[in-house]
């Protein structure tokens, strides 16, 4: 029988592996919106900051907006084709939001004075009434962009109106012989000029005006 000496012993033994030092912990994910969605919200917030601090469409660019937004502009360019695209999508999102809230559906007059407070909400934004004046100017200058903003913008939010003035319609509440068109415009039209044609600080519009402009006008076209 083979005696194996100590040393021989030894090196038949495998080498132990050194011992790795223990790996941090990943780090869990924070909850909340993912990435692309904060930098999508940061590029739109940017558009409506510029426009507040004074710039024009004809003076944004890309540049500006990517600066302003802390992102790069290969990120703005993979969301939107060009400025055109972006300026209406950042106007857009706070006039007429992807999943706009529906009225509450009680009474016509309660859901005309809701989509009427919101509309008054909206147009009193500070940020977002220095955006719409510089839009505003493009109806002229860039009719374009003017007729795709009114037609993305405008006319989804019009038509809330005219389907509660339908209904009011449909359910004997309102005239048969009412013309949606007028009455739409009726309210969204002085609404229009309390908002924009007063600072915000001299503007008549509330709630309560909101209240009583739908009052005065459901007096002419109510059915009885």
């Amino acid at each position: 029988m083979t005696t194996i000496h100590g040393s021989q012993a030894a090196s038949a033994v495998p080498a132990a592996r050194p011992t790795r030092p223990p790996q941090p912990a990943t780090p869990a994910r924070r909850p909340g919106r993912p990435r692309s969605d904060r930098a999508e919200e940061a590029i739109l917030d940017a558009v409506l900051a510029l426009f507040g601090e004074g710039e024009t469409y004809d003076s944004l660019s890309m540049e500006m907006i990517a600066s302003s937004a802390g992102v790069g502009k290969a990120t703005i360019y993979r969301r939107w084709p060009n400025k055109e695209a972006l300026v209406i999508s950042a106007i857009g999102r706070r006039l007429h939001p992807d999943d706009p809230a529906a009225p509450p559906g009680l009474s016509v007059r309660e859901d005309l004075v809701f989509l009427l407070d919101l509309m008054r909400k909206h147009l009193q934004d500070e940020c977002l009434g220095s955006a719409y004046n510089v839009l505003a100017q493009l109806t002229q200058s860039n009719p374009t962009v003017s007729q795709r903003y009114h037609d993305q913008v405008i006319e989804p939010r019009r038509e809330l109106f005219r389907v509660v003035l339908r209904r009011g319609v449909a359910s004997g509440k309102l005239r048969a012989d009412l013309d949606v068109e007028s009455a739409m415009l009726m309210l969204t039209g002085t609404m229009l000029a309390a908002t924009r044609h007063h600072g915000s600080r001299t503007s008549p519009a509330d709630r309560g005006f909101c209240a009583r402009l739908v009052g005065y006008l459901l007096d002419g076209i109510s059915a009885h």
